[in-house]
């Protein structure tokens, strides 16, 4: 409350599904101001990529998602496969989105040979934050 009185944010409540039970006025709760801070607690913890896991999405993802008559096979080139999954980090969506950012890179230079250091360039620089 205090952010959109002070600040004028709108707010969206996303927690757990005994969270909409507390918001709910007909739950039979007669307070004026609930606690809910709590309900915020729980993380979750996905499961990472294996290398090899890595290179098969990667040859999912050219076989059926990207369709080029003239494919990258990026699966063939172990070092390429290990840039893209240290890019990653092991995670699905950093994946996919370097996968998106390595086939935009190839409509930009189709000429350009797919090797190691085109596909570091392609993929950009990242940096973690300190």
């Amino acid at each position: 409350m205090r952010i959109f009185e002070k600040l004028k944010i709108a707010i969206v409540l996303v927690g757990m599904p005994y969270l909409d039970e507390m918001l709910t006025p007909t739950s039979g709760k007669k307070a004026r101001f609930l606690n809910i801070h709590n309900t915020f607690l729980r993380g979750y913890t996905y499961d990472s990529l294996s290398l090899q896991d890595t290179k098969s999405v990667i040859e999912i993802w050219e076989n059926i998602g990207l369709k080029w008559l003239q494919p990258l096979n990026l699966k063939a080139n172990e070092e390429i496969v290990k840039i893209i999954y240290k890019n990653s980090n092991g995670q699905m969506r950093p994946l996919y989105e370097n996968l998106r950012d390595i086939a935009v890179w190839r409509i930009k230079h189709p000429l350009a040979q797919i090797n190691p250091q085109n596909i570091a360039k392609a993929l950009g620089n990242q940096y973690e934050p300190i």
